[in-house]
């Protein structure tokens, strides 16, 4: 692979020049990830923001549990499309994931792999020493983009842009998508079971109350004085 070349059908012109260095390497990276993509027996669609909504906490629900691969499409002001290649399942956290063989891939309105490897990704949901998001962009190098908790924007090195879509498919085998299933049932029938429980403040029986032991959990003291009439 020495060079490049584009052929415009239009009026026939024909473009070329040479590689530098660091673009021969993103190239072939980019044609080694699509040979493995044509690899992939089926792809499951977790998120569509048309679909279910341009919404963190829809964004939340959809994809929390699937512990697979993922290819992540953002589109967003200024005809930008970027590809978000990650080979290690999201996590939420202040800190970077993702393995080496991820990928921020600009789609239009040019093609060019910004940044490759690990860890590059971060979604915080809920640290106050960060800004609650998500982050894309590697330590050390520049922040290509970065989606806000309300989800109605996203800063493209910086510059704030409207945000018109984002879409998530799990790559992974059939039984990881099971396995979410199974979670999100399990988590279902957990709220279900909270929603319908009743905090029973009886004085004779507050000592043996469960509720007693989560607020102790929560670093909430339990053990002053207590009045029926006016409450904890």
């Amino acid at each position: 692979m020495t060079g490049w070349g584009v052929f415009n059908e239009n009026n026939g012109d024909c473009y070329q020049g040479e590689w530098l260095d660091e673009d021969k390497e993103n190239h072939i990276n980019y044609l080694e990830l699509k040979a493995q993509l044509t690899r992939c027996q089926s792809w499951t669609l977790l998120y569509d923001s048309r679909e279910h909504g341009l919404s963190h906490n829809r964004f939340h629900h959809h994809i929390s549990s699937y512990h697979g691969p993922t290819i992540t499409l953002i589109s967003f002001e200024g005809r930008n499309t970027y590809c978000l290649a990650l080979d290690k399942p999201w996590r939420e956290g202040s800190s970077r994931f993702g393995g080496e063989d991820s990928m921020l891939i600009q789609i239009s309105p040019i093609f060019r792999v910004m940044q490759s490897g690990a860890p590059l990704v971060t979604w915080n949901e809920y640290s106050r020493d960060l800004r609650k998001g998500i982050y894309l962009g590697k330590e050390g190098r520049s922040l290509v983009l970065f989606i806000p908790a309300d989800f109605d924007s996203v800063e493209h090195f910086g510059v704030n842009c409207a945000l018109h879509k984002i879409e998530m498919w799990g790559c992974g085998p059939s039984h990881i998508l099971e396995e979410q299933a199974k979670q999100k049932k399990w988590e279902k029938k957990e709220a279900e079971k909270q929603s319908a429980k009743k905090l029973h403040l009886d004085v004779g029986k507050w000592e043996e109350n469960p509720d007693k032991q989560i607020l102790q959990w929560g670093g909430i003291n339990v053990e002053h004085q207590y009045s029926r009439d006016s409450g904890f």
